[in-house]
């Protein structure tokens, strides 16, 4: 898992805005030709900060408590205001003669589940090390810093954030749709398909194959966990 702590960006549109924060992991099948990319980006506020702004805020009609923030966090406690998840599958080449690069063949993004928020102390940083904390689920975790020619951590990632795929991304309601069509396609052809048993297997798998995608989709929440005291919504 990667978690950088970068500048603010140019997709951070909320004021007060001290830092942006990617959580990511990578899975690799095929001997690289195949990547999957599980994405977060969110907009860091200094905790300090957004509990005056949410004082101001109109009170919403949300039954859920409000989860309660462990004591004793440091002034390094931030609250992030991630975005909807993004899974990004690309398709890649094997290396060339030279074994240095790989030719991207095609790269899809989708945005699945909600918003979400996250309470995040860090209790110590130094050059090495960085020690970071839930700051109401109280998880520890311990990041290394990533080397400076480690390329594919530090920008493997990156085309997922870019404006093209932004706007070619699917969102949820849209891959219901194009895989719900096909669930129909495939369920008429295995109609129209009686007098051939290997046309209709076919067509019967990929009936089944969709109707399960469909049902997966209309259930996923992109890997956030919703059903938890700690989970907290964003913007």
């Amino acid at each position: 898992m990667l978690q950088h702590v970068l500048p603010v960006s140019s997709a951070s549109t909320s004021t007060g805005v001290v830092a942006e924060v990617v959580n990511a992991i990578r899975l690799e099948l095929l001997w690289g030709m195949v990547n999957i990319w599980i994405l977060l980006r969110g907009d860091a506020v200094p905790l300090k900060q957004d509990e005056e702004n949410s004082t101001n805020d109109k009170v919403t009609t949300d039954k859920k408590p409000t989860p309660q923030l462990l004591p004793n966090l440091s002034d390094r406690t931030v609250k992030v205001y991630f975005d909807k998840p993004r899974i990004g599958f690309s398709l890649q080449s094997l290396y060339n003669k030279n074994k240095k690069s790989r030719q991207v063949l095609l790269q899809r993004v989708l945005s699945l589940g909600p918003t979400s928020s996250v309470v995040l102390d860090t209790p110590y940083v130094d050059e090495r090390l960085r020690l970071g904390k839930g700051g109401i689920s109280g998880s520890q975790f311990v990041f290394a810093r990533v080397a400076e020619d480690d390329v594919e951590a530090r920008e493997g990632w990156k085309w997922l954030l870019t404006s093209d795929m932004a706007r070619q991304s699917l969102n949820k309601n849209q891959l219901m749709i194009r895989t719900g069509v096909w669930c129909l396609l495939s369920g008429l052809a295995c109609k129209l398909l009686q007098n051939n048993f290997l046309g209709k297997w076919i067509a019967g798998m990929s009936t089944a194959f969709s109707l399960v995608a469909l049902l997966w989709i209309s259930f996923s929440t992109g890997g956030i966990e919703t059903r938890g005291d700690t989970y907290a919504r964003g913007r």
